[in-house]
């Protein structure tokens, strides 16, 4: 688990595998990380994947919006990093 801090100062936890063009997925509310496995296993072989577990499933669209800035963030500091 890596996590990446959002303009309001939430830490957001996600898993990163794989390499190559960045891909989030957002998991949904009845579900969390792990379910995602599978998925991010399979896609990881042609994506950096970035498993997104909100750490709530309502209220403002805005903040999930900043929660995928801070991925968005990470992403390209990653990749900065490593290319």
């Amino acid at each position: 688990m890596e996590q990446a801090k959002s303009a309001d100062g939430t830490m957001i936890a996600f898993d990163r595998s794989g390499a190559g063009a960045p891909l989030v997925l957002v998991v949904g509310a009845f579900s969390d990380r792990s379910s995602t496995k599978t998925l991010s296993d399979g896609l990881a072989n042609r994506f950096e994947v970035y498993a997104y577990e909100p750490p709530y499933t309502t209220g403002p669209s805005s903040a999930v919006a900043d929660e995928l800035d801070a991925l968005v963030i990470a992403s390209r500091h990653n990749r900065t990093r490593s290319g």
